[in-house]
């Protein structure tokens, strides 16, 4: 049920939402929209690159710019996957935020699912018409601003390792301005959820 103040809606039963797509495309525009809307915790592969025990780790990629390893980043979706089930098996809803390119990472989202009963939405945002030049100069600007957030260059190397989604993920076309993007999101959810 939805509470026109704080625009907060309850959720019935406890729900894992994960949000992929190639870097840059809006994954965590949704992904804190979703939070936001249920009050629930979003966890990130972005917030892992200056975690504690990964800093270390990611440093000589976040200063080249270089896509990590696959090794580390499978080790970063095994963090992801048990941060989000320590909230699930406490009856809490969470959303993961995450590139999810290929099927191996994707797996991780899967496995949560089955071992703690929840429901799924899955939900993959695509380009849409959002042209690369608008998407390389606001990730440039991104991370200008939050050396967090993955370098532009990275971009262009993610199409070839980005494996298709399958179909039981919603696809939502990101065609330019956030408040359109936004709608989307929110009428899915309505259709969907609500």
């Amino acid at each position: 049920m939805a509470n026109r103040k704080s625009r907060t809606v309850k959720l019935e039963k406890p729900t894992l939402f994960a949000v992929g797509g190639i870097p840059g495309v809006g994954k965590s525009t949704v992904a804190k929209q979703i939070a936001t809307t249920f009050k629930i915790k979003r966890f990130t592969t972005d917030n892992l690159k200056l975690a504690k025990q990964f800093r270390r780790l990611t440093a000589p990629y976040r200063k080249s710019g270089a896509m990590f390893p696959p090794s580390l980043r499978r080790r970063f979706y095994r963090q992801l996957a048990d941060w989000g089930e320590t909230e699930l098996r406490r009856g809490r809803s969470v959303v993961l935020d995450a590139t999810f390119s290929n099927a191996k990472l994707r797996s991780v989202v899967y496995r949560l699912v089955k071992v703690t009963n929840v429901r799924p939405m899955l939900i993959e945002i695509i380009k849409g018409e959002l042209k690369d030049a608008a998407m390389i100069s606001r990730m440039r600007r991104r991370h200008r601003a939050d050396h967090r957030a993955t370098p532009p260059m990275v971009y262009l190397t993610y199409y070839r390792y980005h494996a298709p989604f399958p179909r039981d993920w919603h696809r939502i076309s990101n065609d330019g301005t956030k408040a359109e993007l936004k709608k989307k999101v929110t009428d899915l959810l309505k259709k969907t959820l609500w």
